[in-house]
């Protein structure tokens, strides 16, 4: 925990948007699963790689999630949950380079 100026601040604001992050990620990766289903099935086998790496990021930011609440308590927490967000933020740009390769 960083005891700088601001940071309680900081931490609240985190705590305060990382419900609707989590949302807005689990609609684009359930937006991109439908859109590869049922819209654009010719593109499926070049999506497999984007979409492993999609479920990689939700599952780093729901395990993040879910240790978000033992924080105060579990220095384990504290430890590896800025670890999966810094994961999930590293599979982000990964996924960029990724989906450029769907575009037509």
């Amino acid at each position: 925990r960083s005891a700088r100026a601001g940071a309680d601040r900081a931490r609240r604001s985190h705590a305060a948007l990382g419900p609707w992050l989590w949302t807005l990620f689990l609609l684009t990766w359930l937006g991109g699963w439908a859109t590869v289903k049922w819209l654009t099935p010719d593109v499926e086998e070049a999506a497999e790689t984007h979409f492993a790496v999609g479920s990689a990021i939700l599952a780093c930011l729901t395990a993040a999630a879910l240790l978000s609440r033992r924080i105060r308590r579990d220095r384990r927490a504290r430890t590896i949950h800025p670890l999966l967000g810094a994961t999930a933020l590293l599979l982000c740009g990964v996924q960029i380079f990724l989906g450029l390769q769907l575009l037509p």
